[in-house]
């Protein structure tokens, strides 16, 4: 029927009312009955050109529809992954890895006569121009493949845990279109899964997580951007990926630590002596976000936090160690620093007043080295620098 054209149907209409007027001359005494086909055959003649002109429109809504994809999706695509986790029905232990301050991790469960479950999660992502991992990254570490220069993307990680990352879209918007930025919800937050078993959250499971999204998307090689928390995943997953040697992951060229501190306790305790007896909403003002309206994407993240795993408290034990034990060093540059071969070079970024104060990034130099690491203190900012001073987070 879409494929009918009006002259067709029109030609239709003609032979059928030969066809049956010839038939009621046949059969006078059956007029009734023909007169009855012949309107029932002439409504149908009818609906083929209704539907005929309406399939060719719904053909042109949907290539207007397609058009409209492509161009929104120049600007951002919005996706998932499958992540998962493993349990035992005999005390549901899950797979977890041993972070690099010692802390105690769980074992897989491998008993032989024990039942191991696994559990499938959405780990919902967003990419700012995606256009530009079209193609497959075979390129250099310095990004070029051929006459193409391909610039590997960043990778934003978000705080909390489980404030979502749409607080830190904004970032897009200084970031040129030939750089592709992916944001993405971690387990437990936004639009991700937000199980209820508190064992399939964790540091370890973060980065497992976090390694998938990048297979997944055929990732070569990436820098990495954790903002608070955030920063705590980039630190660990740059240590992993340095002490397991046969880590099959995507190359990480560099990290910036946004806002992080290196003791999750320490950075508690400041929170609480520079609150004090202030009011939450001056402390908010003070040391978190010193703009007179607080952006709406902040507010947004607050309104679709997570329930189960959330708040730095959950995270309390952590405290970054240096990965130098094991690392081969060697006199990197004229200055005399040391360059630590294998991990990938750090910059930290924090604000003049942020709560995150100086005495909990001050380690990062040490636990990393000289040569690794570049502090920049913006000024007049507290802790989410990038809506206090865009550019010069940006830059």
């Amino acid at each position: 029927a879409p494929l009918m054209t009006t002259h067709s149907c029109d030609i239709m209409l003609e032979l059928t009312t030969g066809v049956l007027a010839t038939a009621a001359v046949a059969a006078k005494s059956s007029l009734p009955i023909v007169l009855l086909f012949f309107f029932i055959l002439n409504t149908c003649a009818f609906s083929f050109i209704h539907v005929g002109i309406s399939g060719r429109s719904s053909e042109k809504r949907v290539l207007e529809a397609q058009t409209e994809l492509a161009s929104s999706s120049e600007h951002f695509f919005d996706g998932t992954v499958t992540v998962s986790r493993k349990w035992s029905m005999q005390g549901n232990r899950g797979n977890s890895f041993r972070t690099s301050n010692g802390s105690k991790s769980v074992d897989p469960p491998n008993l032989p006569n024990e039942e191991v479950e696994s559990t499938f999660l959405n780990l919902s992502y967003r990419i700012y121009h995606p256009q530009t991992l079209q193609k497959k990254r075979h390129h250099d570490i310095d990004g070029r493949d051929g006459n193409c220069i391909m610039k590997a993307p960043i990778v934003v990680l978000h705080g909390g845990p489980s404030l979502p990352s749409e607080y830190l879209y904004s970032i897009s918007q200084e970031i040129p279109p030939s750089r592709a930025i992916i944001f993405y919800d971690q387990i437990g937050c936004g639009r991700s899964s937000e199980p209820s078993n508190i064992d399939f959250y964790g540091i370890s499971h973060a980065i497992d997580d976090l390694k998938v999204l990048l297979c997944d998307l055929e990732i070569d090689y990436f820098h990495l951007l954790g903002h608070s928390f955030g920063g705590v995943l980039a630190y660990e997953y740059a240590n992993r990926a340095f002490h397991n040697s046969v880590m099959t992951a995507p190359k990480c060229l560099s990290v910036i630590l946004a806002n992080t501190p290196t003791d999750m306790q320490k950075s508690n305790y400041e929170w609480e002596r520079l609150q004090g007896n202030t009011p939450n909403d001056r402390f908010f003002f003070k040391h978190q976000c010193r703009l007179k309206n607080v952006p709406d994407d902040l507010v947004s993240a607050f309104d679709h936090c997570g329930s189960i795993w959330v708040g730095t408290g959950v995270v309390a034990e952590w405290k970054a160690c240096s990965p130098s034990d094991s690392l081969t060093c060697e006199n990197g540059n004229e200055s005399g620093n040391n360059l630590c071969l294998g991990m990938p070079p750090f910059a930290l970024i924090r604000g003049e007043h942020d709560f995150v104060t100086h005495s909990c990034t001050s380690e990062w130099k040490s636990i990393l080295g000289d040569a690794l690491v570049e502090e920049v203190v913006m000024e007049n900012c507290s802790h989410y620098v990038h809506f206090e001073n865009p550019n010069e987070f940006s830059s």
